[in-house]
């Protein structure tokens, strides 16, 4: 199979795309960082309580908001790599939903009750400026839109790479999913990888996982949630399209990969694949923790919180920036 750096088969527009996805990756990067600012501000604000804090409670503080700013700011340096050295068309998703995802972390896992001594003293500034309540909110603690930003990335990076996914090649991982021995209990034998895979035929074929549909139902499923307040009957739906999101990404990055048959892309979309599932699982296992310790053992989930990210990161460095992950993609007529 022929291969190529990316470079020689840019679809036309790419030279000006270039520009314009390193502007909007650094951009978030910027974004980023500004959460990475009020973390540090926040860790002064605990060195100064820290006589009024319990040992424990310094401690765990202390532990999760350094981990949340290295996790930040390893978000912000690869961020700036691929703007740098990922500009061909098949990573550029994967740039956005990044950086989505890291300003997600960032909000959800931050102390919008406890604000540092700066925080505090710029908001008062903006409030004072007449700038809407809602919109700080919006801006810098709703971390809902940032996620179905991310998932929106993610969506699109999982049927451009490190080929165009085309219909007819969805069932290709078919052959080496396992039967499994209930399949013909009823429920508990339902065959979810067919139902992904037959739900991301008809959706490539009626052309809903192409950029506009996936950007157009985006920003009307944020805007509907946002003018409502956070509903419950947008946030419930919104977690049932997230999950099948993640089915029809996985589903999807299967097919693409037996499709190219390219040893870079396997590399980069098994560690991808690693960084979901160790996230997962550290989350998992730090509320399972926070569940059964108490105490001093209470620490354990915390840690177990303030690591799932991290490791998270660096199997995403791993699956993008490694000397494997460099090697060439096969040539493809992009979309």
């Amino acid at each position: 199979m022929r291969v190529s750096s990316g470079m020689e088969n840019m679809h036309p527009e790419d030279g000006r795309g270039v520009g314009r996805y390193r502007a909007m990756v650094l951009l978030l990067a910027l974004y980023t960082a500004v959460f990475a600012a009020l973390s540090f501000d926040l860790m002064t604000r605990i060195w100064e309580w820290r006589e009024r804090l319990a040992p424990r409670d310094l401690a765990a503080l202390s532990f999760f908001e350094i981990s949340r700013s290295v996790v930040t700011l390893g978000a912000i340096a690869l961020l700036v790599a691929m703007a740098a050295w990922r500009t061909d068309r098949r990573w550029r998703p994967l740039a956005i939903g990044i950086g989505f995802a890291a300003v997600w972390h960032a909000k959800a896992f931050g102390f919008a009750a406890f604000p540092g001594p700066r925080q505090e003293a710029v908001a008062l500034w903006l409030r004072g400026h007449h700038v809407p309540h809602q919109l700080l909110t919006f801006v810098f603690a709703a971390p809902a839109w940032t996620l179905a930003c991310a998932a929106a990335a993610a969506l699109r990076f999982a049927v451009g790479f490190p080929v165009p996914l085309r219909p007819d090649a969805v069932d290709l991982p078919a052959t080496a999913d396992r039967a499994g021995l209930m399949r013909s209990a009823g429920v508990a034998g339902a065959d979810i990888g067919a139902y992904f895979r037959e739900s991301t035929r008809n959706l490539l074929l009626r052309g809903w996982l192409r950029t506009t549909p996936i950007v157009v139902q985006t920003l009307l499923w944020i805007v509907l949630y946002e003018l409502t307040g956070g509903s419950i009957f947008l946030l419930v739906p919104g977690v049932f399209l997230l999950a099948g999101a993640a089915g029809i990404v996985v589903t999807a990055l299967r097919a693409t990969t037996i499709a190219a048959d390219n040893a870079a892309a396997r590399h980069s979309i098994r560690w991808l694949a690693r960084s979901l599932y160790s996230g997962a699982a550290l989350f998992a296992a730090s509320a399972a923790a926070s569940a059964l310790f108490t105490g001093a053992a209470s620490f354990v989930g915390v840690s177990l919180l303030g690591i799932a990210p991290a490791a998270t990161l660096v199997c995403c460095w791993i699956a993008i920036m490694s000397p494997r992950a460099r090697a060439p993609l096969p040539v493809s007529q992009l979309p």
